[in-house]
């Protein structure tokens, strides 16, 4: 894996194809620079999961405290499919390559924030890096 400093882009290459994974803030404009670049390269996209399907995005928002670490997980699980069938796409010929809007790598930052902001108790916290190193 190549990460290049003072940025927040990651390319990991498989059969000599990339895998792009774009990391950033809130609202920074990954999506939109993710499609941009994944129709120009003609590569696949995959979009960040944190909205479509995720049953407990507007109960975190409505109660922190008890959802934080079911979100995380539930998202950790989900940029884990996300990531290994990346991975499997790769391998495919008619692949040119794979870009991520965001992956499992970020999913520590979003824990440790959870559990300084005390939504996450170090027990949760510690069972997510438990998780995430499996």
């Amino acid at each position: 894996m190549q990460h290049y400093p003072h940025s927040n882009m990651q390319h990991i290459y498989c059969n000599k194809k990339p895998l792009i994974i774009i990391e950033g803030n809130i609202s920074a404009g990954k999506s939109t620079l993710c499609k941009e670049l994944a129709n120009k390269l003609n590569y696949k996209l995959f979009l960040e999961p944190a909205c479509e399907g995720n049953p407990y995005l507007s109960l975190f928002y409505q109660n922190p405290k008890k959802y934080a670490l079911k979100m995380q997980l539930w998202l950790l699980r989900r940029r884990f499919e996300t990531f290994t069938e990346a991975i499997r796409l790769l391998s495919e010929p008619t692949c040119n390559g794979v870009l991520l809007d965001r992956s499992v790598y970020s999913d520590f930052v979003f824990a440790i924030k959870n559990f300084e902001d005390g939504n996450i108790s170090q027990k949760g916290l510690l069972s997510e890096i438990e998780v995430s190193e499996r």
